[in-house]
């Protein structure tokens, strides 16, 4: 069994205001919908991340139109399978609000943050990945024609029902979490532990002037989306298929040195913080060049 182990460097933190604890770091699975993606070129990358500490995975309902979804889904169940995780060691994530289709095949309710696609598109996410429920599911971006209050209602039904654990916002603005946070005390529901955005050297206005102002004075923690990182540059030969043996072992062996690099910068396990800012840090991996 491959197992993440004290001797991977890797740092856990608490996700937001939560006991959950997660990796610093995090594979998530935004691509493009095409056959070079499979089950077992993802399979390998999660179980690579995974020998490093990596605990925290991420998907989404339209990523790659729902593709996403299918593959992270059959890979968690191979790692399962082979025995090279449980269910337990993994901490999965979902986001609702594109829907599968795109903003512009979408019918009328496949998109937003309503109650009826909120608990149709986490049902729908749940059948594509094979799972029971997901750790964390995020509301993926603000609704402006949906109440927040039936968004705080519908997250807390999801929930209750077991379908996930905990819930998030992300891209929303600090006055949207404040509000969402509001409504959720006032009528006693499950409030959102952490707001997920965009932070890099060309994304940084809202992380450095709202959400590090103001999470701790609403209680809640973020962590940013970095820009995407090209899983080096052969990577799409790599999962097409059309490498020799030497060469995807060559990549091999350059996927391993970049988990070990980053795992090696964070700090000794167990070392369990609560960030005030850095609940948790994610790359969004990718197998396709920019």
């Amino acid at each position: 069994m491959v197992s993440a182990t004290p001797a991977s460097k890797m740092t856990y933190r608490f996700l937001g205001n939560s006991g959950l604890l997660v990796s610093k770091f995090a594979l998530g699975s935004w691509m493009f919908r095409d056959e070079k993606n499979t089950v077992d070129a993802w399979y390998e990358m999660m179980k690579t991340a995974f020998s490093h500490g990596v605990n925290l995975f991420d998907s989404a309902e339209n990523y790659a139109l729902g593709r996403a979804d299918e593959l992270m889904g059959g890979a968690i169940q191979k790692g399962i399978a082979d025995g090279v995780w449980s269910r337990e060691d993994l901490v999965v994530t979902a986001k609702i609000f594109s829907g599968t289709k795109g903003f512009t095949n979408g019918t009328p309710n496949s998109q937003g943050l309503n109650r009826k696609h909120l608990i149709e598109g986490t049902q729908a996410s749940l059948g594509s990945m094979g799972l029971e429920y997901v750790d964390v599911i995020f509301c993926h971006h603000p609704d402006a024609f949906t109440p927040i209050e039936e968004t705080v209602r519908a997250m807390n039904y999801i929930i209750e029902q077991g379908w996930a654990f905990y819930w998030d916002t992300s891209n929303w603005s600090i006055g949207e979490i404040m509000e969402a946070c509001e409504i959720a005390d006032r009528l006693g529901l499950i409030r959102i532990i952490v707001e997920q955005s965009q932070y890099s050297i060309l994304e940084r206005n809202r992380v450095e002037f709202e959400l590090e102002k103001d999470s701790q004075r609403v209680q809640f923690g973020w962590f940013p989306s970095t820009a995407i990182i090209e899983m080096l540059g052969e990577y799409n030969n790599f999962i097409g298929g059309n490498t020799s043996t030497r060469e995807i072992r060559k990549v091999e062996v350059r996927v391993q040195m970049f988990w070990q690099a980053l795992s090696e910068r964070s700090e000794p396990t167990p070392a369990r913080k609560r960030g005030r800012v850095h609940a948790s840090q994610v790359f969004w991996v990718r197998a396709e060049r920019v």
